[in-house]
């Protein structure tokens, strides 16, 4: 059963939002309580309530900001799971799940190792990793540089400069700049070299390596100067030519490459990513976790985790998401994104078997085994922080020559973090 839902997808799904007092109830309990910010459970959440046999129930509640919802949850009138996106800043409520895994009841070897080095805190293996995705180099087909999978910014460079087209005057077309995508400016910043993670201690609840932060500026700062260009002429040209989808700009040939992630590509019109293709970015030989992975968690003393526990050991089988996905595609309820919540599942065989018949560009693009870069634990507030504070300080700093030393550049990320906090604060 699905509660307290203000979700357009559960509406389309036809499911009634009952009452958050309801929900709230403090009494003991013998079914599981989720709270998630991942609506698309409510179809796994169906099939597991009829399983022919099943005494177990779940209620799923959405919550925008889970981490943040399980913090300010009075004893006793949480959940019993939590199902989402940045949960480790809740870290002081999660139980501890390595018996899961030790004693056989989830299988360890079904997952991509670097998605549950992910789901570890500390010591502690507190989450297990639901589903992700990946940072993806879209192009036209025939198009094709870099290797039989993955592609560098290094290798764009050549082809992405002979694309470049400019007779007289401004640029008739660019390749390529990671300067069209500000948030994707700001996460390469973190994937090559800074380490962007989340740090209570700090002021700004984030902290990075100074060195590596120069050194991804500088390369990502290298593409406004290539081939006669610079960030004003692929700014200008962004708002004169890019102003439509990124599918829609590539096929009209206006550029060579396009930065998505693999849901946005996936979830893209069928017709319009048919002329297209993919390569997952590879940064220092790594294809990196997109932030915003899936994990869940246990609620440390929950009254129902007997069931919540009975839940989650389901929802992580072949069986169960190959049933969700096919339930998922027959409904073709609007809202309903690419995938297993939408992403990739943390399973491999799903992607692998289940995804491509769904999928069939996923044939040959499946996710690297052993080529991943675990995803790092963040701040519950990372994407305001990312395209309020990092990105627009990004921006400015990339469009300078690469003259000011690393603690100046981490001095001024610093500042610009600061200024953040107390507009928020201000509110």
């Amino acid at each position: 059963m699905m509660r307290n839902i203000a979700n357009p997808l559960v509406q389309a799904l036809g499911l009634a939002a009952l009452s958050a007092a309801a929900l709230a109830s403090c009494a003991a309990r013998d079914r599981a309580i989720v709270w998630t910010d991942a609506p698309e459970l409510v179809l796994a959440v169906e099939l597991y309530d009829a399983r022919e046999g099943s005494r177990d129930r779940v209620e799923l509640a959405w919550k925008p900001r889970v981490a943040e919802a399980l913090e300010s949850a009075e004893p006793g009138c949480g959940p019993d799971l939590v199902i989402g996106r940045r949960l480790a800043a809740a870290r002081g409520k999660l139980a501890d799940l390595d018996h899961l895994l030790r004693r056989g009841l989830v299988a360890k070897d079904s997952f991509y190792p670097e998605l549950l080095e992910g789901g570890i805190v500390g010591k502690d293996r507190l989450l297990l990793p639901v589903s992700f995705n990946l940072p993806a180099i879209a192009f036209k087909k025939g198009l094709a540089a870099g290797g039989e999978f993955t592609i560098s910014l290094a290798q764009m460079a050549g082809p992405a400069d002979s694309f470049d087209e400019k007779p007289r005057g401004p640029f008739a077309r660019i390749g390529f700049s990671p300067r069209w995508n500000p948030s994707f400016l700001a996460e390469y910043l973190g994937w090559g070299g800074a380490g962007f993670r989340e740090d209570p201690a700090s002021a700004a609840g984030l902290s990075w390596d100074k060195s590596g932060l120069a050194a991804a500026l500088a390369e990502l700062s290298a593409w406004s100067t290539r081939a006669g260009r610079s960030a004003s002429a692929e700014d200008d040209y962004a708002f004169k030519y890019l102003f439509s989808p990124w599918y829609r700009w590539l096929g009209d040939g206006k550029a060579r490459y396009a930065y998505v992630d693999s849901s946005e590509f996936f979830s893209a019109p069928e017709g319009r990513r048919a002329g297209l293709d993919i390569r997952w970015l590879s940064v220092s030989g790594r294809v990196p976790v997109c932030e915003g992975a899936v994990y869940a968690g246990l609620v440390r003393g929950a009254s129902g985790r007997r069931a919540a526990e009975s839940f989650l050991r389901w929802l992580l089988t072949e069986d169960a998401q190959r049933a969700v996905l096919e339930r998922s595609r027959r409904t073709r309820a609007p809202g309903l994104a690419f995938g297993f919540s939408e992403g990739f599942s943390s399973l491999r065989a799903v992607n692998e078997e289940v995804l491509p018949a769904l999928y069939p560009e996923l044939v040959g693009h499946a996710p690297p085994q052993g080529g991943l870069a675990a995803p790092a634990m963040m701040p519950a507030d990372w994407p305001q922080i990312r395209d309020a504070a990092i990105a627009p300080w990004a921006l400015e700093a990339a469009a300078r020559p690469a003259q000011d030393s690393p603690e100046a550049l981490s001095s001024g990320l610093a500042t610009a973090l600061a200024d953040y906090r107390k507009k928020v604060a201000a509110r």
